[in-house]
Formats: C-alpha cells, structure tokens, sequence
C-alpha cells in the first residue's frame, strides 16, 4: 500500500495527515478515537481494514518449533514426555486440571496454603499444592455422568506449589488413579473392581521402567497418614 493510499484512507476516518520526517509519518487522531488508537500498530489495523484484510498477501508460517524453546528443550521435559508415553501405552488417559482452586475446598488435602494476594474470585484463591483434589474430583464428574462401575484409569503430570521457608518454589509431580471395573479382557478373570493392589502394582511397573529399584514402602496405619509412603533412601518421594 502506498503512502498516498494510507492517507487517503485515514482520511476517510478522520485521521489527518500531518507531516513526514523520514520513514515516519505523523497523523492527528480525533478526540473520539484516542482511547482505541494510541500507537502505531492501532493505525497499521486501520489501514488494513480500510483496505480490506482479505487483500493482505499470506505469507505468515504459523508453525511452531517447541524444540527451540529452552523450556521444552531440556532434560526435565524430556523425561516427562516419557512419564506421559509411558501411563499412555498403560492405558491412561491424561488430564489436565487448573491450578488455581477454592481454599475450603482444598483444606481436607493439606495444611499448606499458597493464597493470591487479589483473587479473581473466591473459587479460585490459592494455588494447587498437590494433584490430588484435581483427580479425585475428575473422578467424581466421571462418576456422575457414567456411573460407578466405568473403568477409570487416569494420570496427570503438572506443577505444584509451595514454600520452602520464606522462598516460593514450584515442582512437577505425577499423579495416576484407578477406579471402576477392572478393564482386563480374559475368559478366566470374573469382573472385580480395582483395589489398592493394582496401585501398587502399577507403581512397580512405573518404578521399573525407570529403573528406580532401590525404592521402599512404608505403611502407615496412623489414621493421619492414610497412606503407604513410597521411599528412596530416608526421603519420601511420593505416596
């Protein structure tokens, strides 16, 4: 588009040409429209529009290269993209829930709270400090829409938060459940619902292929607890 066609379109819209100093040229904005055209990128959309956009030639590559970003490059998220493979080939199906979720409602998870200082409401006012409301409550929508029986078998891999001190830190975790019916096909397996022994089983596994062996369980009978604790060396690493 030539400078002759912008100003004559500007014009169209009340936008005055001023002056050219250079590469740049100025134009007085009417007092109507100073809340919605303020910088250059604002008249270079006017002009489009004036002209038609469907006249703008296609040569924009919307293509994405994740592998140029840093993030997605580094060790850490090639090794949860094989977590994610791995539960896949299972037959999990991955989910993803928010990280910002209601305070009374994550009470029965944890005593650790990391609360936003201006909430956009006050169903979103802390952060995820754990996976486990997330899962269970997608479980419960599963439930309420397909019945009790379906089989479940689900995982997600995101960030948690917290305080170590003073100092705010955020980390991946890996959270997998099973619910429902049994879905092993087999003319000698009777139908039977998943136990705790098939979690476990499904630990082993997931310990194994990553070659974590020097694991240990810990079974807590402290109604507190509610838990068997997953260990490697003196540190628990999960639950």
């Amino acid at each position: 588009i030539t400078e002759a066609e912008i100003i004559k379109l500007l014009d169209k819209i009340d936008i005055k040409f001023l002056s050219k100093d250079g590469e740049y040229m100025t134009f007085e904005i009417p007092e109507f429209r100073r809340m919605d055209i303020e910088r250059e990128v604002d008249l270079i959309e006017e002009v489009g529009r004036l002209n038609g956009f469907d006249k703008l030639a296609e040569n924009v590559s919307y293509k994405t290269d994740l592998a140029a970003i840093k993030e997605y490059s580094t060790k850490k998220m090639e090794k949860i993209s094989d977590v994610r493979e791995y539960f896949i080939g299972r037959g999990f199906n991955e989910i993803l829930t928010g990280s910002l979720l209601d305070k009374n409602k994550l009470k029965p998870f944890t005593k650790e709270m990391v609360e936003l200082e201006n909430p956009s409401s006050s169903e979103m006012n802390v952060l995820r400090t754990n996976l486990a409301y997330g899962m269970l409550n997608s479980v419960r929508n599963n439930v309420n829409h397909s019945g009790k029986d379906i089989p479940l078998k689900l995982f997600e891999i995101g960030k948690i938060h917290g305080f170590e001190g003073r100092k705010f830190h955020e980390e991946y975790r890996v959270c997998f459940t099973l619910s429902g019916l049994d879905d092993t096909v087999s003319f000698d397996v009777s139908e039977r619902e998943f136990d705790l022994f098939d979690i476990k089983g499904e630990m082993d596994m997931f310990m194994s292929k990553f070659n974590i062996e020097t694991y240990r369980l810990f079974y807590y009978n402290d109604a507190s607890k509610g838990k068997i604790g997953i260990h490697i060396s003196d540190k628990e690493i999960g639950y």
